[in-house]
């Protein structure tokens, strides 16, 4: 098999990559969705792209990223072969061919993932010098299977201790509450033992939110005391395949106890049903009980989780 590594074509190639990569994920991927991430995901940083080809076709593909926030030298790496396709030297083609521009600008370690079930993708890793940080468990909840009844009162109850629920959309998605947004999710973040990166600030933030199709002010829930944002839960929707993803769902240390998580994630399955989603995804860390206590109540199911993988020197 004759395999040329070259830089991806995004309007050319992703149609192909999507499609790779859906064969891995939990979620179905599209074109639209790799040439809305390819756009955005710099913000100062760097984004590279590759794919290797075979007899016309494309049979693999890798990621080469480094954001602003990252650790001074850091970089995430990752890459994909067809399943067919393995063991025939094209993910470590890729990895050497990321590795080796990742150097040119000063890497010095290098973050990764791999889906839990995947041991062909964690021994390729563990090959290259990755080891395991992090266990990050994903979950699924059926709506159409979701009894509501189950936790009636729950809103209320949180309501009649005063804490106000509502939405971004709902005060208006202005600098002052966007940063409020930012501010509640860099604190609940920091307190997430899953967290094994920096959080971008606040400049950053607003670039990774303004104007992003994933990114709508009717799908961030927030709790607050006051003027204060004590909690969120943040949505993300896919018409495409009718689901939501939970992408973010914490409480201020001094708030937690007070069933505020619970009500925000109820928020977001009655938002996701208005949708006309028939699921939602999550994950979690496996350090974090209390969330994973609330989705098993729920009616959240375990799929494939995600190990976090780093590689300290290059």
């Amino acid at each position: 098999m004759s395999l040329t590594i070259r830089p991806a074509v995004p309007e050319q190639d992703f149609g192909a990559v999507a499609a790779l990569l859906s064969g891995y994920e939990n979620e179905p991927i599209s074109k639209e969705q790799l040439l809305e991430n390819s756009r955005r995901s710099t913000n100062g940083g760097m984004d590279q792209r590759f794919v290797a080809e075979a007899d016309q076709r494309i049979v693999g593909y890798a990621i080469l990223l480094r954001q602003t926030w990252m650790p001074g030298g850091r970089f995430f790496v990752k890459v994909w072969a067809l399943p067919d396709k393995r063991n025939k030297g094209i993910g470590a083609a890729l990895y050497d061919a990321a590795v080796e521009r990742a150097r040119a600008y000063g890497a010095t370690s290098f973050d990764s993932n791999v889906l839990d079930n995947e041991a062909h993708s964690m021994r390729f890793a563990e090959a290259r010098g990755f080891t395991t940080i992090r266990h990050l468990f994903e979950s699924e909840i059926d709506l159409r299977q979701f009894d509501p009844s189950r936790f009636e009162g729950v809103l209320e109850q949180v309501q009649a201790s005063g804490i106000r629920l509502f939405t971004l959309a709902d005060v208006g998605n202005t600098p002052e509450n966007l940063y409020k947004l930012w501010d509640v999710n860099y604190t609940v973040y920091q307190d997430d033992p899953g967290a094994t990166s920096p959080f971008p600030n606040f400049d950053e933030f607003q670039k990774l939110t303004g104007g992003a199709s994933w990114f709508n002010p009717a799908g961030q829930f927030l709790a607050a005391d006051g003027d204060t944002f004590v909690g969120l839960g943040a949505l993300r929707h896919n018409a495409e395949n009718k689901s939501c993803h939970n992408m973010m769902t914490g409480v201020l240390r001094e708030y937690r106890g007070r069933k505020i998580a619970l009500a925000l994630k109820l928020l977001t399955i009655r938002y996701a049903q208005q949708l006309g989603a028939l699921t939602i995804t999550t994950d979690n860390d496996s350090q974090n009980a209390p969330m994973l206590a609330i989705n098993r109540k729920l009616g959240y199911m375990p799929l494939p989780g995600v190990y976090r993988l780093l590689k300290e020197t290059v």
